[in-house]
């Protein structure tokens, strides 16, 4: 994401030191590095755990950090789909909610699923490296969730 863009984003949030930020589509970060250089604690998630682990121990969210000297962010793999299932607290558990959603067809969303429609349980011995399927995730639909 434009860095300019990006700081224009966390300033309409109103972001500020002791902020809780969250990202729901983090990417490579751009976004959560932005408000934690504003002082804020961040949280960000994506589908594809791929994208969380990044290309390597220099080239992933958390070095970006490193670079910069802030405190290494917390990274979860979840489902925005099912988000009121991985997150039941009725507060509100962010001071902003700050992203940049996928949309249009290169970048088109995705959530858990399979396109089959017997799909087979993952084995036990093979969930730690397990990279779950997905299926597309319209527009209105990440919107809403």
């Amino acid at each position: 994401m434009d860095a300019e863009l990006s700081l224009v984003m966390t300033n309409l949030a109103k972001v500020r030191r002791g902020s809780y930020c969250y990202d729901p589509f983090v990417g490579t970060g751009s976004i959560l590095l932005t408000c934690a250089l504003r002082g804020a604690r961040v949280l960000g998630s994506d589908i594809d755990v791929r994208v969380l682990r990044g290309r390597g121990p220099d080239e992933n969210v958390s070095s970006n950090f490193r670079h910069y000297g802030l405190p290494r962010p917390e990274l979860v793999r979840t489902d925005n789909a099912l988000y009121a299932r991985h997150y039941r607290d009725s507060d509100p558990l962010y001071d902003a909610i700050v992203t940049d959603p996928p949309y249009g067809i290169r970048a088109g969303a995705r959530k858990s699923g399979s396109r089959s429609d017997n799909p087979r349980p993952v084995l036990e011995e093979h969930r730690h490296d397990h990279i779950a399927q997905t299926r597309p995730y319209a527009v209105s639909d990440v919107m809403a969730d």
